[in-house]
């Protein structure tokens, strides 16, 4: 994948990670991004961690929760579920890490969008999977 579109805006894929096949939410554990008694971590550490929790998942992979998305548990809606495993290049020439969030108003999830290189607070989380 060369590029993805959302909302009209066209980012240039600059790492992209394999999808995973048949993917299913109930197959993921949600963890928080965070180490207890931390407040926030950069963008280069959240990526390792994911690494080391088998949870680096992409935007094909976001796509595919997204078309499912009424088999994401409730008690998700106030987390933000990282994609840790794309990371984009936007017309205003920075990179973004996109993940999914509860859009209440709209009553959907949703891709959403974060600096790659920002900080990451607790409610944002990783979709780990089963270690093979």
């Amino acid at each position: 994948m060369n590029t993805f579109v959302w909302n009209r805006v066209e980012f240039k894929v600059v790492e992209d990670c394999d999808p995973i096949a048949d993917l299913h939410i109930n197959k993921l554990r949600i963890e928080s991004c965070l180490k207890r008694g931390e407040e926030c971590i950069k963008g280069s550490e959240l990526r390792e961690r994911a690494r080391r929790r088998n949870g680096v998942l992409g935007v094909r992979d976001g796509q595919q929760l997204l078309d499912h998305q009424d088999q994401i548990p409730m008690k998700m809606r106030k987390k933000k579920i990282v994609l840790t495993g794309t990371t984009l290049l936007a017309p205003n020439g920075f990179k973004y890490t996109a993940s999914l969030c509860w859009y209440g108003g709209d009553n959907r999830w949703d891709f959403d969008f974060t600096f790659a290189n920002g900080l990451w607070v607790g409610y944002e989380c990783l979709p780990c999977r089963e270690q093979a």
